[in-house]
């Protein structure tokens, strides 16, 4: 059997909308998730595109679509947190449903993205605390 290896990796698991048996976990401080964002911005405007351009076409069709762009749409979501976190956020709903006035996938990372803005800024300074105390002694 391995050793167990502990270390804070810094993910952290967030109750959807209070439900415990809905738990979405990622690391909001990853440097990465603001990158992957911008990169699938574009990805995820295309596909909503594709879907609101199906809406005037059959509902054979535009059911196919819809799911179609759910499961990619999913898969862009959980590449930029690097976890899933469509289904607990989704569960068997497809992510393109609307509340609110826009599709539950902007809800959810609308959601998300105040959290990795505060996350990288409370752990950004605890790092310059961090830095400073070493630097300081050398001064």
């Amino acid at each position: 059997m391995a050793e167990i290896l502990k270390f804070n990796d810094g993910f952290k698991e967030f109750a959807v909308n209070g439900d415990e048996s809905r738990i979405v976990r990622f690391n909001p401080c990853d440097f990465g998730i603001l990158e992957r964002i911008t990169a699938s911005q574009k990805r995820l405007e295309e596909l909503e595109k594709k879907y609101k351009d199906a809406e005037a076409s059959d509902t054979d069709e535009l059911g196919k679509i819809a799911v179609e762009c759910d499961k990619e749409i999913r898969a862009e979501i959980n590449t930029v947190f690097g976890n899933d976190v469509c289904t607990p956020a989704f569960g068997t709903v497809n992510c393109l449903s609307l509340a609110g006035g826009q599709p539950l996938y902007a809800n959810l990372i609308d959601a998300l993205l105040p959290i990795v803005e505060s996350s990288l800024d409370k752990e950004t300074k605890q790092s310059k605390k961090r830095i400073a105390k070493y630097t300081n002694a050398v001064k």
